[in-house]
């Protein structure tokens, strides 16, 4: 016998926990809310009474949809929303969710009562993270090179779903940690979860770097020792990159694995959009994309912290990843919002050019400085 819908309007609040210590600033939640008599598309999250941010709704869960089988929008119930929390040390916040239903009333949907206050500092000092799908290509680059700058027990590798193998047998190397969803290249769903690992790596962490498995981080070494170094004198809550691609150009050979990557290319593009607010000592809202944060915004660039950006790297590979990714269960909202369109370029006309010409080659292209050639 399957569950009746519900009579009136039902959720939760999973994420914070209650009793969860969290630190003043951003914080990623999220849940469900089901309305028999309709999606809900208008709702606020509220912390002891103040709003304090919007929830953004019609987020996959397929668990609410299968307890709910006779309400055709529950599996599509999900919420999530990026509150900002200020409170002095062990203040206590009780949240709760507030929407708007169908017939124009206000339901409340109490939530759990957490503690707010400043993150404890001399933690476990720094951790760096990405998330992953099928990454047989970058993946071992991008373990090799931030196993250079961080103990392997502070690496972590978000495994969406990979079936290639490329996860496999990391133990040594990192934290492989699991996480699903049924489409692939979900921005909303993959903002989500990087922000909240994120948050939750600074309950341990003073510093945490998030970066994509093909892009790498770099200190400009006649400043720095290394991206270790960087961080021990990192002033401020957040460092924002100053963002390159790297072209493979025709005069240039095939990547070889065996020889340093910036040592077989001569030419990189300074980038706009790669000039990320990617380590960070306090929550970040990202953007989409991660590219940017709307509390970040005005941050400059540090010249000597660089996000070398390695999708183009090699034409041949990328083109493999390319026909890797664009034949995936692609999530249908990126699908007609366009999002993530350049990881589904296919057609070898269209490749060639994205590739050469691409929008994000912002810049005009210029010769990798000599310094930089063996640090990557």
């Amino acid at each position: 016998m399957t569950a009746p819908g519900p009579t009136s309007p039902v959720g939760f609040i999973d994420t914070p926990e209650p009793g969860d210590h969290v630190a003043s600033g951003m914080l990623t939640t999220w849940g469900w809310l089901v309305d028999r008599n309709g999606p809900v598309s208008h709702a606020f999250v509220t912390a002891n009474g103040d709003v304090v941010g919007r929830a953004h709704f019609d987020w996959p869960r397929d668990d609410v949809g299968a307890e709910f089988p006779d309400v055709p929008h529950a599996s599509r119930s999900g919420w999530w929303a990026d509150i900002e929390l200020h409170a002095a040390d062990r203040a206590r916040a009780q949240l709760a969710l507030v929407a708007r239903l169908c017939d124009g009333t206000w339901f409340e949907l109490p939530g759990p009562e957490i503690v707010v206050g400043s993150r404890p500092r001399g933690g476990r000092g720094r951790a760096v993270f990405t998330i992953v799908q099928n990454e047989p290509i970058f993946l071992p680059l991008w373990l090799r090179y931030y196993g250079r700058h961080f103990n392997a027990d502070d690496i972590y590798v978000l495994d969406h779903d990979t079936t290639d193998g490329s996860t496999s047998d990391l133990g040594s190397r990192c934290h492989v940690v699991p996480v699903h969803r049924s489409k692939s290249f979900d921005h909303w769903w993959q903002r989500a979860t990087v922000s909240s690992f994120q948050q939750f790596l600074l309950r341990s962490y003073d510093t945490v770097l998030f970066a994509d498995s093909d892009e790498f981080v770099l200190a400009d070494p006649e400043v720095h020792r290394d991206l270790g170094s960087y961080i021990d004198v990192m002033d401020g809550p957040v460092a924002r990159c100053s963002g390159f691609n790297v072209v493979h150009w025709p005069d240039e050979a095939p990547l070889s694995d065996d020889r340093p990557v910036l040592g077989q290319r001569g030419r990189w593009h300074p980038s706009v959009q790669y000039s990320k607010p990617a380590l960070a000592r306090v929550p970040v809202k990202w953007s989409l994309g991660f590219h940017d944060s709307p509390d970040w915004s005005s941050l400059p660039p540090d010249p000597h912290l660089l996000l070398v950006h390695l999708h183009r790297v090699d034409y041949e590979r990328a083109l493999a990843r390319h026909r890797s990714a664009a034949s995936r269960d692609w999530n249908e909202s990126d699908l007609q919002s366009s999002l993530g369109r350049q990881n589904r370029i296919v057609d070898d006309d269209e490749f060639h050019d994205w590739f050469f010409h691409g929008d994000d080659l912002e810049g005009d292209p210029v010769v990798i400085p000599e310094r930089f050639r063996t640090v990557l």
